[in-house]
């Protein structure tokens, strides 16, 4: 969550909102949903065991954690976001 929230200040007008268990509500504008998506599916699926920052540093032992994304002008209208479509 805090490489996520990092990654969020290079992205014009996105925040970090809240956290609820293990999901992420985060406010974007529309033109930079797609930067946006992309950024927090990267942080999220590529956990490092050792909390180091590169697969060199952990001689390349890395954990995938596949990570599904909704979006929606609120909660009750959050549609799933289809990896296809910010790859």
């Amino acid at each position: 969550m805090i490489k996520v929230d990092e990654k969020l200040k290079e992205i014009p007008n996105a925040q970090l909102v809240m956290q609820l268990h293990d999901e992420l509500l985060i406010e974007v504008d529309e033109n930079c949903l797609e930067k946006c998506a992309l950024t927090v599916k990267e942080c999220m699926e590529e956990i490092n065991l050792n909390k180091s920052t590169t697969k060199e540093e952990t001689n390349n032992f890395f954990v995938n954690f596949p990570v599904k994304l909704s979006i929606g002008r609120d909660w009750g209208s959050l549609t799933k976001l289809e990896a296809s479509l910010i790859l």
